[in-house]
């Protein structure tokens, strides 16, 4: 189960670095894009596998990881009712941040 958990992290590191290259044309509404590219949908796809990648790395051995990374997730919402401006900081540190989690559960897990 670590290993299919760490093949996913990689999986989802090269997602966080799709993002920051892409995020300005990534955080705009559908409506407002010309055409979706397969790359686009496939990193939607892998947002959807990352939910159910941290439900099921919650019960696993390595919890601690996964729970650093839906804290950072979920300390997003509160944050963007109190600041704007620290939580656009956050949103744009948070892919980041996950990259360097996920390094460290590949390296010492």
């Amino acid at each position: 189960m670590i290993l299919t958990l760490k093949i996913f992290s990689i999986l989802f590191i090269l997602n966080n670095i799709f993002y920051i290259l892409n995020y300005r044309r990534l955080d705009k509404p559908f409506s407002q894009r010309d055409k979706n590219s397969i790359l686009d949908l496939f990193f939607y796809f892998n947002k959807l596998l990352f939910v159910i990648w941290i439900i099921i790395g919650l019960i696993s051995p390595m919890w601690i990881y996964f729970l650093i990374i839906s804290s950072l997730i979920l300390l997003r919402i509160p944050i963007h009712y109190l600041n704007k401006n620290l939580s656009t900081t956050l949103f744009r540190l948070t892919p980041i941040i996950n990259i360097v989690v996920m390094l460290i559960f590949i390296i010492k897990g």
